[in-house]
């Protein structure tokens, strides 16, 4: 990240969320990401959490130095954990794209807004365990992010609700 960008710190109850920018979207303030990933993180303890918002290229590069994918990507989600304990407090990275939400909600005629919000709350799903490699996980996924969605544009509500991943932009289903 540039310099000037320092980070948005937001302590909560069990962790701290950072929000850095190398790419802003309009509409979506840091405080707003920090609310989708706590809302994602429904419940679940947290020892850090680290979420860079990007531009396409930036996660392009580092999909393909951690993934070896030099493809576009909307978002990637990196499990800092030392152990594979499911029950241990949440330490990670979700980076996502500006652009990729900027592309699909043109496609998908959504606000590009929300669309960065459900990258922030897809990588904070992986961290939580979730997985999206077969059809019925992927639906299972996609309800779970919508739930969470609709609960922080509904309510505005910051309290928690109800690996390494990569994902190239997929159709919503």
């Amino acid at each position: 990240m540039s310099a000037n960008n320092k980070p948005f710190p937001a302590k909560t109850d069990n962790g701290r969320i950072d929000v850095r920018y190398l790419r802003r979207l309009p509409g979506v303030p840091a405080r707003r990401i920090v609310e989708a990933a706590r809302a994602a993180l429904n419940k679940h303890a947290l020892r850090s959490l680290s979420v860079a918002v990007v531009d396409e290229a930036t996660l392009a590069e580092l999909h393909d130095h951690y993934l070896n994918d030099p493809s576009a990507t909307d978002v990637l989600s990196f499990d800092l954990r030392d152990d594979d304990a499911s029950d241990s407090p949440i330490e990670g990275e979700v980076v996502v794209s500006v652009d990729a939400a900027r592309q699909q909600a043109r496609r998908l005629s959504v606000d590009a807004a929300e669309e960065l919000l459900r990258y922030v709350i897809h990588g904070v799903l992986h961290l939580r365990g979730y997985r999206d490699d077969t059809p019925a996980r992927r639906g299972a996924m996609r309800r779970a992010e919508n739930r969470v969605l609709a609960n922080l544009n509904t309510t505005g509500d910051t309290s928690p609700k109800p690996a390494i991943c990569k994902h190239n932009r997929r159709q919503r289903s």
